[in-house]
């Protein structure tokens, strides 16, 4: 993905290379290389499973949680995502408070 505004590029890394723990090695050494090499005046050069890739909202966040949702209920609180997004996240009740 391009965004022709900021020159900006957004990459998939599939099979083998999406989850390769030297595919960020890989693509800063050489994909965003050979790009810049191509065209020097391109933004940034990010995957798109970086943070600042992703979009917050409620069913990213809840599944962000929802490994420690089971250690939360046994505990006896509850865990209730009821926004998400620019105006920020804010918790529901159980041990964090909310």
């Amino acid at each position: 993905e391009a965004a022709p505004a900021t020159k900006n590029v957004v990459l998939r890394l599939e099979g083998a290379c999406g989850s390769c723990p030297s595919s960020t090695t890989t693509m800063k050494m050489g994909i965003e290389r050979v790009l810049k090499e191509r065209w020097p005046d391109i933004g940034s050069v990010t995957r798109d499973t970086d943070p600042e890739n992703q979009t917050l909202d409620v069913a990213a966040v809840e599944k962000l949680l929802g490994p420690i949702g089971t250690a939360v209920s046994k505990l006896g609180g509850t865990l209730t995502v009821s926004s998400a997004g620019e105006a920020g996240a804010r918790g529901g009740g159980g041990p964090r408070g909310g």
